[in-house]
């Protein structure tokens, strides 16, 4: 059983698309509007490791971020450029599942699944939690 603690830089966020209305001089004109929302944290996941082969394990355990950052854009759309998110949850934490193998001594690989728990978003009319797949390399910086 180990446990394994981590510091990470993430970039999350979420892609909608919207009907919308365009008003100009030779009338009005639907089509659909593409937002993103970019939200970048300095995570903190904890978990445990379990060894059940030599090098394979599984893990569990959970997280906390803190928001150090948070847009909105529009793909498509430069001229509108993007706009800072107001009605964001200054941090976001949940649990955390996965599976992974250690490829040598100092390098291992994590497929790793992230379930928010938190509403990241103060607004009563939108809601929306995080919610990742995750591939991630690790390398020791400890020796045993």
């Amino acid at each position: 059983l180990v446990l394994q603690t981590e510091l990470a830089y993430t970039y999350m966020g979420t892609h909608t698309k919207r009907e919308s209305t365009l008003y100009h001089d030779l009338g009005k004109v639907k089509g659909n509007t593409t937002e993103s929302y970019s939200l970048r944290y300095m995570k903190l996941p904890v978990s445990l490791q379990y060894y059940f082969r030599d090098n394979y394990f599984i893990s569990a355990g959970g997280y906390a971020s803190l928001l150090i950052g948070s847009s909105k854009f529009y793909p498509w759309d430069w001229d509108r450029g993007s706009e800072t998110l107001e009605n964001v949850e200054n941090y976001d934490a949940g649990l955390l599942f996965g599976v992974g193998v250690d490829l040598t001594y100092l390098v291992k690989i994590n497929f790793r699944y992230h379930l928010g728990l938190v509403d990241v978003f103060t607004s009563e009319d939108v809601s929306f939690k995080n919610s990742v797949y995750q591939v991630s390399f690790n390398w020791k910086i400890i020796k045993d």
